[in-house]
């Protein structure tokens, strides 16, 4: 290994664990996902094997540069790669040598030809205390599969009217609801 990339590996290393230090130490961070596993219209699985992402871009909060890699390999039973980042704009970048893997009655078996139909590269905005997603494309055996998994978040949001906004009173508990007035001519 010559001593340019040591030095380039150093770095990264090092911005990384910044970046880990501002995620773990309070600060508001937000999360980026990444799927690993998908279907095609057949209903086959796949996942994604040997695929590390490079992720780089900036900090909304104080506009430092952030520079961080995850990869498929570190749990490779997962179907996610979650990565907590300070919000800010951000892209993610699929580094060449990854392969597809076809679930099989005997496991996981690598596919012989398969192809990203993305681009390699995804932008994703991640906000303070939300998850945010980047989609990369594959195909095998001119099928499609499809890595889009998502989350459904329901939520609400209460707002009391004030007294004497232009509102009515809001009643006392239990009591029973009161009767419109009628209208005047």
């Amino acid at each position: 290994m010559n001593i340019k990339t040591l030095v380039t590996a150093a770095v990264c290393l090092a911005l990384a664990a910044c970046n880990y230090e501002a995620a773990d130490s309070g600060a508001s961070v937000g999360t980026l996902r990444v799927a690993l596993t998908g279907v095609d219209e057949g209903g086959q699985t796949y996942r994604l094997r040997q695929a590390t992402f490079d992720i780089s871009g900036y900090s909304y909060l104080d506009g430092s540069s952030v520079m961080s890699s995850v990869s498929s390999e570190t749990d490779v039973d997962a179907e996610v790669i979650a990565e907590r980042l300070l919000p800010g704009s951000y892209t993610v970048t699929l580094a060449d040598g990854w392969h597809i893997e076809r679930q099989t009655p005997d496991g996981f078996q690598p596919v012989a030809q398969a192809i990203l139909l993305s681009s390699r590269q995804q932008s994703v905005g991640i906000a303070e205390n939300q998850s945010s997603q980047v989609y990369f494309q594959f195909g095998v055996d001119g099928s499609l599969i499809d890595f889009h998994h998502g989350d459904l978040v329901i939520g609400i949001t209460v707002v009391r009217a004030q007294a004497g906004a232009g509102a009515e009173p809001e009643p006392e508990p239990g009591a029973a609801p009161s009767e419109p007035e009628p209208a005047t001519p």
